[in-house]
């Protein structure tokens, strides 16, 4: 059996092919988020309760945000300073600052949040809670 190293393989669209690869050093990732104004790549690890910001074309580490509670989904606010990040175990969503890599708030929403979406048109964002059977919409400034 081989050992595992994980990575994010970047394909060129048109051709299929892999083009860059590169190391990141988490083991339990569950999603990815692109901003593509900044091309920002956003990686959240449940297991480690945290989120990666990488440069996308380098796969440079700009900062790592910890102690999110079972992190699971997030969406870059596009212009990459803030970040939304659904929690699993604190039933709500972190608003990340991705320039200071700090979590500024959570706003609670339904049990167990697992998916969401943000409008940059209404500035609202939008969480799928699994266990509650519902959506939250929760506007930003």
């Amino acid at each position: 059996m081989g050992t595992f190293t994980p990575n994010v393989t970047v394909i060129d669209g048109s051709s299929n092919k892999v083009v860059n690869t590169f190391s990141i050093d988490l083991t339990g990732v569950v999603s990815v988020a692109i901003d593509a104004r900044s091309n920002h790549l956003g990686i959240v690890d449940t297991n480690a309760g945290k989120l990666e910001v990488l440069d996308a074309a380098t796969g440079m580490l700009l900062g790592t945000v910890s102690g999110l509670q079972s992190p699971f989904s997030m969406v870059f606010v596009p212009g990459a300073r803030f970040a939304l990040v659904t929690e699993e175990s604190g039933n709500d969503m972190a608003l990340v600052d991705t320039a200071h890599f700090t979590i500024v708030n959570r706003t609670p929403v339904g049990a167990f949040p697992l998916g969401m979406d943000y409008d940059p048109v209404t500035k609202l964002a939008y969480v799928a809670n699994s266990n509650s059977n519902s959506v939250t919409v929760i506007s930003l400034p």
